[in-house]
C-alpha cells in the first residue's frame, strides 16, 4: 500500500488526523460568504443593466424587436436582484412579509431568464444586418496618429 493511502485509510477506517477534501468548518466566518453573495448580486444586476443601454440607442428593424430586447434586458436585470433579496431579507429579519411576495414571481422569472438570454443573443446577431455602410469601411489608423 502506498504511504499516503496508508496514512488516509487504516484497515478500512479513515485516519483520525485526516480532513476530508470537502471539509468546511461550521465556525468559518460567514461574512465572507455574504460579501461574495452581494458581489454576485450586484455584478449580475449590472450585467443586465448594461443590456438596457442599447435599447434606447440602437435602431431596431421593428417595434417588436425593440420591445423584445427591452423586456429581455429587464428580466436579466431584475432576476439577480430579486433572487438576492429573497435570500438576504430573511437574515436581516426584514423579510417575513416581503419574501413570500418576491418568491412567487421569482420562480416564474427563473424560467424566463434563460429564454431572455437566448432572445438577446439572437436579437444581437439579427441586428448585424442593419449596419450602415460606414461600419464596413476600413479605418486608416495612421491618420489619427500625428507623428507618423
Amino acid at each position: 500500500m502506498r504511504p499516503l493511502k496508508k496514512l488516509l485509510v487504516d484497515h478500512g477506517k479513515i485516519h483520525p488526523d485526516c480532513v476530508s477534501i470537502f471539509y468546511r468548518s461550521i465556525m468559518e466566518d460567514e461574512r465572507g460568504n455574504i460579501v461574495a453573495f452581494i458581489i454576485m448580486i450586484v455584478s449580475g444586476t449590472l450585467f443586465g443593466g448594461v443590456h438596457l443601454i442599447p435599447s434606447w440607442f440602437l435602431n431596431f428593424a421593428s417595434p417588436q424587436e425593440m420591445w423584445l430586447w427591452r423586456t429581455s434586458a429587464i428580466i436579466i436585470t431584475i432576476t439577480p436582484l430579486l433572487t438576492g433579496m429573497s435570500f438576504i431579507l430573511p437574515y436581516i429579519n426584514a423579510g417575513d412579509s416581503v419574501v413570500p411576495i418576491i418568491e412567487k414571481p421569482l420562480i416564474f422569472i427563473w424560467f424566463l431568464y434563460p429564454l431572455a438570454r437566448i432572445i438577446l443573443l439572437i436579437l444581437s446577431l439579427i441586428s448585424l444586418h442593419l449596419l450602415s455602410p460606414a461600419a464596413l469601411q476600413t479605418i486608416e489608423w495612421t491618420t489619427f496618429i500625428p507623428h507618423l
